[in-house]
């Protein structure tokens, strides 16, 4: 790379925070940047060029990395799953924290200490060997801090709650350099505040979070359906998990189009976190009144099933900004049917390529606590 104007600032910045950590830092100059411009989950940050990577191994990295960035005024940004629109742009500083991925149980109290560089299969497969499980992403490459933070709809959420509501404990760094620690009987606001908005308070360094039996094996996989019988589909779906109201039992669709002949398809998610008998009852009583035209359910590892979903959004895609959630108080047969109508009235179904629509069913431990226990407001949301 040829030194552009003020080139020779840019390398004593670099030589400056090289003597303040232990990390590695991948600048401008060095001959592996642009692979690691491109290591981001969505292609539309490809464009972007951040002044240096940062790859942190302890927490005094990254205090000394956001004084460094204040010092300079350098916009910082922070990077784990690789998913997040903000994890790097033009200029910025971006601290990598993948080094950082431990994950620590305590059996006896049914907790872990996730450190903030953990991935949801860090997470999976540490809490596997206890026999235990949280609630966090589902997809096994997206950060554990990010999933914990913003709400967390895990596949096991009917059972145990959003990731949000099973968070005792947060440690930070505050934009002013302070370490801080929130609870419920420490820093209580700001604890309260996190559980939906964690981000924009400081650099999270590390969740605490609460861990919950799972069977060896739980009856899992996906019902595949004609797009013709989409609506009804959907409608047996929201009526067979109102009559069941078994808060073990999931099931949620999920709206694509097929890569080979760019058509719509619609397939459902199954779970059944319990006994495996009781999970095959079920299922064979669904596919009685739904007919799909194929499925895969079996018993399955919990963890095989946190990757089964990995493909469906591939890194390096060009993705539109995430459009997040539109809670409902129930999914009645009209919202069912401008959803699927907005489907078939598209123009080219091959624009869609790479995008999904999830609908899930909620209900179970998601509306167990009271809506003002953390800023999520959408319990009842059915």
């Amino acid at each position: 790379m040829s030194e552009a104007k003020g080139a020779k600032n840019e390398k004593e910045l670099v030589a400056e925070l090289r003597q303040l950590i232990k990390g590695d830092i991948c600048s401008q100059f060095d001959p592996d940047y642009h692979r690691e411009v491109r290591k981001v989950w969505n292609a539309r940050l490809y464009e972007k060029n951040p002044l240096l990577f940062v790859y942190v191994e302890c927490q005094d990295d990254i205090l000394e990395t956001l004084k460094f960035c204040k010092s300079h005024k350098l916009p910082l940004c922070i990077c784990n799953g690789g998913t997040s629109m903000f994890v790097q742009d033009d200029g910025a500083v971006v601290l990598k924290l993948e080094k950082m991925n431990d994950v620590t149980v305590n059996q006896e109290a049914k907790t872990a200490a996730v450190n903030c560089g953990a991935k949801q299969g860090d997470v999976d497969k540490t809490t596997a060997e206890y026999g235990l499980v949280t609630t966090l992403g589902q997809a096994s490459f997206v950060g554990a801090t990010g999933s914990g933070l913003l709400l967390g709809m895990g596949v096991l959420g009917r059972s145990y709650g959003y990731a949000i509501d099973n968070l005792h404990a947060i440690e930070m760094i505050t934009g002013s350099g302070e370490t801080v620690k929130a609870t419920a009987t420490q820093n209580e606001e700001l604890f309260w505040a996190m559980k939906g908005f964690g981000p924009n308070f400081g650099i999270v360094t590390k969740l605490h979070v609460n861990l919950h039996p799972i069977p060896a094996q739980i009856m899992a996989g996906n019902l595949y359906f004609a797009w013709e019988n989409a609506a009804n589909t959907l409608r047996n779906m929201r009526d067979f998990v109102l009559e069941k109201n078994d808060k073990r039992l999931v099931l949620y669709g999920v709206i694509s189009t097929e890569k080979q002949r760019g058509k719509l398809m619609l397939f459902l998610r199954y779970v059944f976190n319990g006994d495996l008998n009781v999970g095959e009852t079920y299922l064979e009583e669904f596919c009685k009144r739904s007919s799909p035209d194929s499925w895969d359910v079996e018993p399955m590892h919990y963890n095989v099933f946190q990757t089964t979903v990995d493909d469906l959004h591939p890194f390096g895609n060009y993705y539109f900004d995430d459009m997040g959630g539109f809670p409902l108080s129930e999914m009645s047969n009209e919202v069912i049917d401008v959803l699927i109508g907005r489907y078939n009235a598209l123009p080219s179904v091959e624009k869609m390529s790479g995008s999904a629509c999830y609908v899930l069913t909620t209900g179970g431990a998601y509306s167990e606590l009271p809506e003002n226990s953390n800023p999520f407001l959408y319990r009842a949301a059915r």
